[in-house]
């Protein structure tokens, strides 16, 4: 009975929005819409009729015109792929993230009239890896501590206090973040180029620091995905060097060590282009959880990231310990400048690209 009601929802809906074109049909998550092969709980025969019956009434609106489905999902790979053939949810357009610009222009758009002569890029800079929602949450949460501090407009202040909330760091753990995002940003400047990259060490909820770059190159031969690698693990190098041994700040669910695994892994099981088998495909690119169960994967995974300890390499007669701060500093990009600032800018990038790269480029492996 309940799959005759799901069924007669999905007709009358499809009914309406033909009697109504033009109109958009909105499936949202669907990928709730099951693999039907995948299916073995005791309720499989229910859930493929009701599969059945989406694919049918998607299959019914082929030549009416005015009507368009549009799917909405967080995993393609959990839909049924009947869903995704040739003349259903055929075209697969994928949202990132929003960039620098794009959440400038999400928090124009929720603060409406206040704060219009203030420059809202550097709050937008904090905010990379954030969503819509989550600038929405941010700016609700300043409205909310304003009234509080008594009769005023909300300030620039009470955004970044919403944003990033307490800094209760000392200041040897603030240091320790402005060595590993000084390491990283050197190396990726000297592999990767200056254009549009920028670091801080501003603290949030996820992170204690972040280099951004808004316009990543394209990955095509091993070189350039192990110069990433490179770049990746640089910030636990750099602590290695200065420190003597690193932080837990490249560990965590999508921290360096997480990223630096999963593209290790890809390049050695899916991209073939390392390890002892690269014409052998193991899986996915993002499966590295997965992958990782094959004891030659760990072994090769485990040869390919150590060879990375070489990311910021030190000349003859260098001291380790104090060639990243050296190199940084010979830049202009000092960590310690950042102490107060929290951020590296394009101009202290240029001077990483003109000065260090005449110093460390022949010794970058």
């Amino acid at each position: 009975m309940f799959g005759s009601t799901v069924e007669t929802d999905c007709d009358d809906q499809v009914e309406e929005a033909r009697a109504n074109a033009p109109a958009a049909i909105i499936i949202d998550e669907c990928d709730s819409v099951a693999d039907r092969n995948s299916l073995t709980h005791s309720h499989r025969d229910y859930a493929v009729q009701v599969v059945n019956s989406l694919l049918a009434e998607i299959d019914g609106i082929k030549g009416r015109e005015g009507v368009v489905i549009i799917g909405c999902s967080n995993d393609l790979s959990r839909c049924d792929p009947a869903l995704l053939r040739a003349g259903r949810l055929e075209k697969i357009i994928r949202i990132g993230f929003p960039d620098v610009a794009e959440l400038e222009r999400m928090f124009r758009v929720r603060l409406q009239n206040d704060l219009q002569d203030d420059d809202l890029m550097p709050l937008a800079e904090l905010s990379v890896g954030l969503v819509g929602a989550d600038v929405e949450r941010v700016v609700k949460d300043a409205r909310r501590a304003a009234p509080n501090a008594g009769e005023r407009s909300i300030t620039l202040d009470d955004l970044k206090t919403a944003l990033l909330g307490e800094d209760n760091r000392s200041e040897h753990e603030v240091w320790v973040a402005c060595v590993h995002e000084a390491s990283h940003i050197v190396v990726d400047v000297l592999h990767f180029g200056p254009d549009g990259v920028f670091a801080s060490v501003a603290a949030t909820a996820k992170r204690g620091g972040m280099v951004v770059r808004p316009r990543p190159g394209r990955l095509l031969t091993a070189e350039d995905y192990g110069r990433r690698l490179q770049a990746i693990l640089a910030g636990r190098v750099g602590e290695t060097m200065v420190f003597g041994k690193p932080s837990h700040g490249a560990g965590g669910d999508g921290g360096d060590i997480d990223q630096g695994t999963q593209l290790a892994c890809a390049m050695i099981c899916s991209l073939g282009l390392a390890g002892p088998t690269p014409l052998l495909y193991r899986g996915v690119a993002r499966s590295g959880e997965d992958i990782l169960r094959f004891p030659d994967v760990r072994r090769a995974r485990q040869r390919r990231t150590r060879g990375t300890s070489n990311c910021v390499p030190y000349p003859p007669r260098v001291p380790p310990r104090s060639f990243v701060v050296g190199r940084a500093t010979a830049a202009g990009a000092r960590p310690d400048r950042w102490m107060g600032s929290s951020r590296a800018d394009r101009r202290c990038v240029e001077r990483i690209r003109h000065n260090v790269l005449k110093i460390a480029s022949p010794h970058i492996i």
